[in-house]
């Protein structure tokens, strides 16, 4: 099985990948500016990152260009 949990903040991500998450769900991504992303992603750059929620064909190339792994 895959473990996908939903986190929004740093602590939270770092705590469950600690706890063996695949992907941590950042949800809802539409609540959060792309460069929120890409903040998270400089020092986390080994977590895996899923946005859920709220993107659309306008906006997921931002999300994916921030280091997104993918979109749900």
């Amino acid at each position: 099985m895959v473990s996908m949990p939903g986190a929004l903040t740093p602590t939270e991500i770092q705590t469950a990948h600690k706890a063996g998450a695949d992907f941590i769900k950042l949800f809802p991504i539409s609540n959060l500016a792309a460069g929120y992303v890409k903040a998270i992603k400089a020092p986390l750059s080994h977590i895996k990152l899923l946005g859920v929620g709220g993107f659309d064909e306008h906006n997921m190339q931002e999300y994916i260009k921030a280091g997104v792994s993918g979109l749900a």
